[in-house]
């Protein structure tokens, strides 16, 4: 019984999860795939992931994140 309600707890908090990543996610491509605004919004993130990639050690995962980021902003013309 005690397995069961801690499946239900945990089932409760992912349904909480779900409903505000519903509710409050950003829609990427609001102004139609491939428009000014929203390559801006995926230059943003590509940025955002950059800066976080850099925080961390310098690894061959981490070189190839940032080589397929840079690959990325480079498909988009975004402002490096």
């Amino acid at each position: 019984m005690r397995k069961l309600s801690n499946f239900r707890s945990a089932f409760v908090f992912a349904a909480f999860v779900a409903a505000g990543v519903a509710a409050f996610d950003a829609p990427l491509f609001a102004q139609g795939r491939g428009s000014d605004r929203s390559n801006a919004v995926h230059c943003a993130l590509l940025a955002a992931a950059e800066a976080s990639l850099l925080a961390l050690p310098e690894t061959e995962l981490t070189a190839a994140a940032l080589a397929n980021i840079d690959a990325q902003q480079a498909a988009l013309g975004c402002a490096q």
